[in-house]
C-alpha cells in the first residue's frame, strides 16, 4: 500500500479520471474528488443515497455513477457539477449491479441482474436496448474492447462472453459457482 485516503464515509467505488484526479462515490451521499499526486480533497458532489459504481469518459470528461435509484448519474467533471438538468439522469429499468464505459464510443453496458440481461445505454442521448439476454444470475462484467467482447461473470458458474456488435454469445466457459466475482 502507498497511501490511504482517509474521512469517506462509506467508500463505495473509485475510479482514476481527469489527469491527476481519483474519483471515489461515498454511500454518505457524496462523489469525492481528491488530487492523485497529493491525495488532497479538492471538490465533493451532492449525489443520491447508495451511489455506487462509477466511471469516466475521457471523450466527454463526464463520470457516469450509478445512484442506487435504477438510474446512471453524469456528472460533468471539469466542472463538478451535475448539470444537464434536472432529470438528466439515465433510466434503468431495473436495479443495475455493474457497468462498463466503452472507451471509443458513447455505450456505456449495464449489468441489468434483475432481468439477467445486458443492456447498452448511449451516454450521449440515454437511449437504452438490449443487447443480450440470458439465463444466468449475473454479478460481474469487463470489457475488451479490441476484440468486441464482454465477459459477463454469473454466480450459477460460468463466464458468458459476448460479441457486442452481434448480441450473439460466443461462448460460456464454466467458473466456481455462487461466489462473488470481479473479473
Amino acid at each position: 500500500m502507498i497511501r490511504t485516503i482517509g474521512g469517506i464515509e462509506k467508500p463505495h467505488a473509485c475510479c482514476i479520471g481527469r489527469p491527476q484526479r481519483i474519483y471515489v462515490t461515498a454511500g454518505s451521499r457524496r462523489c469525492e474528488d481528491f488530487r492523485r499526486t497529493s491525495y488532497n480533497r479538492l471538490s465533493s458532489v451532492k449525489l443520491l443515497e447508495d451511489a455506487d459504481s462509477i466511471g469516466y469518459d475521457p471523450t466527454t470528461k463526464y463520470l457516469y455513477i450509478d445512484t442506487g435509484a435504477m438510474s446512471i448519474r453524469p456528472i460533468d467533471a471539469q466542472r463538478r457539477r451535475h448539470d444537464r438538468g434536472q432529470n438528466c439522469d439515465i433510466k434503468i429499468d431495473a436495479t443495475l449491479l455493474r457497468r462498463w464505459l466503452s472507451r471509443v464510443g458513447p455505450e456505456i453496458y449495464v449489468n441489468n441482474k434483475a432481468k439477467n440481461q445486458v443492456d447498452v445505454i448511449d451516454g450521449t442521448t440515454g437511449s437504452s436496448r438490449q443487447l443480450a439476454r440470458h439465463q444466468a444470475d449475473n454479478v460481474a462484467i469487463a470489457f475488451d474492447e479490441t476484440n468486441h467482447r464482454l465477459f459477463v461473470a454469473c454466480r450459477s458458474g460460468q463466464i458468458v462472453v459476448f460479441d457486442t456488435q452481434t448480441g450473439n454469445g460466443a461462448c460460456r466457459p464454466p467458473i466456481t459457482r455462487g461466489g462473488r466475482y470481479d473479473v
